[in-house]
């Protein structure tokens, strides 16, 4: 293992606690008021303390126990060795990037749908109308955010291989110095 792949463990193991704590910090707080006001809980909300649980066991396996295998397939070939120029860090730099934003993302996408949840829980029960928010075009930026986010919690492939290249086109294009104004 060379650093790229031990930089990215690292980065894996911080992000691993990192969704683990914000997760069971909302779990355990959700738990508490109702349970500090004497509420029964509803079939919906367990269903979504079940749902945070997995993605808390998920976390766990995925981005702590599992980090070697997940860093391989974000930094790449492990033939590498050390690298010896800048540019060997670029594409790894960027599949890391992307990485960390798609676990930056999962936040928004967990409340947006525990609150779907809640609500359809609350009009199945009383026999109400959505509420204006939950709209066809929230429903559908719900779905785009996800896949955006699955695809940069992949390593976002295609992204990171355009941006590398481009980016290295750049880099190996000698600036040319302005020619003077007579």
């Amino acid at each position: 293992m060379n650093k790229l792949h031990s930089l990215a463990a690292i980065a894996l193991v911080a992000s691993g606690i990192f969704v683990v704590s914000q997760l069971s910090l909302l779990l355990l707080t959700s738990f508490y008021f109702y349970f500090a006001a004497d509420q029964s809980l509803s079939v919906s909300e367990i269903v979504l303390a079940v749902i945070y649980a997995l993605v808390i066991v998920a976390a766990i396996y995925l981005l702590i126990i599992r980090r070697r295998t997940l860093a391989r397939k974000i930094v790449g070939d492990d033939t590498i060795g050390q690298p010896a120029p800048q540019l060997d860090w670029l594409p790894f730099a960027f599949r890391l990037a992307a990485v960390a934003a798609g676990i930056m993302m999962l936040p928004p996408i967990i409340s947006k749908i525990s609150a779907f949840v809640r609500v359809t829980d609350m009009i199945t029960s009383r026999e109400m109308e959505l509420p204006p928010h939950f709209s066809a075009e929230n429903m559908l930026e719900l779905a785009l955010l996800t896949f955006v986010a699955t695809y940069l919690i992949r390593g976002a492939p295609h992204l990171v291989r355009w941006q590398t290249k481009k980016t290295l086109q750049q880099c190996a294009q000698p600036e040319q110095p302005p020619t003077p104004v007579s």
